[in-house]
């Protein structure tokens, strides 16, 4: 390639591309050819023989809702699902209070001077940070989310606690003395216990009726990671532009810790003993096994593809949010955490009331679609964006975009088998640390790269190509799925009469 007469797109970027694209390349399925499910155990299988009894009993044939209700298997009762949502909103909120925090320490660290200055520098040690700790969540999150369906999510839930305050804690002393292992060895130990999000979406599974699944994770996702970032966007920003990004670290590592009090003196355990697996399979408790799961069938690969291209757009904006308001509109930290409430308010709203709006108009799918399209043309007005305004227009338009987030997952989800709930939510969230460890990094790098050649904003249109590949995933799969709820129903249905 003659580099010489490409311009702005040289070879960082095509390294980046291939980078962001790699954790989705790897996810091809073997079988993507065929879109067998789960057998009888998994929710899917009884939903389709619920449907299925439904069908027959309009049609007038004797027998049919009788034969499928002994067959499948009892559907649980709906359940509060508060504590999980209690335990994963202090998680984020910790999270949230280092957002405007860590590109300021990472600046501080890196700048001569000691300043919070935005440096290219500081913007490729802050990707840097971000990466080691997504390299060691990818290596340990499919065994705690698979222990957890054997020893119960409680367990979990406070040992992902634990590793987030230490984590924070270690960065503010790193940060005294200059402590470059110390920095990064926090950085791992976050990574190892970082388990809390798919323990979170497994005890939500746990105790959802499978017509309630995607409206319950889209309550999780909109109440815990929107509702989180409202707050501690806020509190984090007003703290590191008036005391420090120091004091916004330890109130996350408070947070944290909160959090964990919290879940040990309130949490009731979600998965009962006799609902627990037996044993836990060692040769998918990693990240090999968890892209195994992940690509069983045609339709769990696409929706997991889709859900990993969504996050490499949303890895880009998070990653570089902050130090890019500051670079392109002169935006102090508390301005650039107004706006990231603003976007919390829009994601707390869109996925928890999204899902259960539109999927009775639209269809899962179609919905699936529609969020994509937001963000595609989200992500290019944010590119271009002339102003501060306009940018925050298109920066909350890309939150309404996220209501695919819970209905994806909520897809995967339905391929699970009895007992698997931790194990395939766990490989999701494994699959999407592997792809935060090449987009944090590679998103970081191509800013940098725009920083140095006069157009900072075009990370963002990596963005709107990976969305726009989504929309075009999720077409290739939407007769499967249709498929898959309607033409198998005969055959389980008459399996259920026999």
């Amino acid at each position: 390639i003659n580099t010489n007469r490409m311009g702005f797109i040289r070879a960082p970027w095509l390294l980046a591309l291939a980078l962001c694209a790699t954790p989705c390349v790897i996810a091809l399925p073997v079988n993507m050819l065929n879109p067998t499910r789960p057998g009888p155990g998994s929710r899917v299988a009884a939903a389709a023989l619920q449907r299925e009894a439904s069908m027959l009993a309009n049609q007038g044939l004797r027998g049919g809702a009788a034969a499928v209700k002994v067959a499948r298997p009892a559907l649980r009762e709906q359940k509060s699902i508060r504590m999980p949502v209690i335990s994963c909103f202090f998680y984020f909120l910790s999270i949230a209070l280092t957002a405007p925090a860590m590109p300021s320490m990472a600046n501080k660290m890196i700048n001569k001077d000691g300043s919070t200055r935005v440096s290219p520098e500081g913007v490729s040690l802050y990707g840097t940070m971000a990466s080691v700790d997504q390299i060691f969540t990818v290596m340990f999150t499919k065994l705690w989310g698979s222990l957890s369906d054997v020893h119960g999510r409680k367990p979990f839930m406070m040992f992902s606690g634990v590793g987030a305050a230490i984590g924070w804690w270690t960065v503010v002393q790193a940060a005294k003395t200059s402590n470059m292992p110390l920095l990064f060895a926090g950085r791992a130990l976050d990574g190892v216990t970082s388990c809390m999000q798919p323990i979170c979406q497994s005890a939500i599974r746990d105790m959802s009726p499978q017509d309630k699944l995607k409206e319950n994770f889209g309550y999780l996702l909109g109440i815990s990671v929107g509702g989180a970032f409202i707050v501690g966007a806020i509190i984090g920003g007003i703290l590191t532009s008036r005391r420090g990004p120091e004091v916004a670290m330890m109130a996350a590592s408070g947070a944290a810790v909160t959090g964990i009090i919290v879940t040990y003196l309130f949490g009731q355990e979600t998965l009962p003993i006799e609902h627990r697996a037996e044993k836990m399979d060692w040769l998918e408790a990693n990240p090999f096994g968890a892209l195994h799961v992940l690509t069983r069938d045609r339709v769990t690969a696409g929706a997991a593809m889709s859900y990993l291209l969504v996050w490499t757009a949303l890895n880009g904006l998070q990653t570089n949010l902050f130090s890019y308001l500051e670079h392109r509109y002169g935006w102090g930290r508390t301005h650039a955490a107004m706006l990231q409430a603003q976007v919390g308010i829009m994601l707390a709203f869109t996925q928890a009331l999204g899902p259960k709006l539109l999927i009775p108009i639209i269809g899962a799918v179609g919905a699936v679609k529609l969020g994509l399209g937001i963000w595609a043309v989200a992500a290019l007005i944010m590119a271009s964006a002339p102003t501060g305004g306009i940018f925050s227009i298109g920066c909350v338009a890309s939150s309404g975009g996220c209501l695919c987030l819970p209905i994806l997952m909520g897809i995967v989800s339905d391929g699970a088998g009895a007992n698997e709930s931790g194990a395939v939510l766990s490989a999701l969230e494994c699959a999407l640390t592997m792809n935060r460890i090449f987009a944090f990094k590679g998103m970081a790098m191509l800013f940098a790269y725009g920083m140095r050649r006069g157009f900072p904003g075009g990370f963002f249109v990596l963005c709107s190509m990976s969305c726009v590949v989504a929309i075009g995933i999720m077409t290739a799969i939407q007769k499967d799925i249709a498929t898959e709820r309607v033409k198998p129903l005969s055959a389980a249905a008459a399996e259920a009469k026999s």
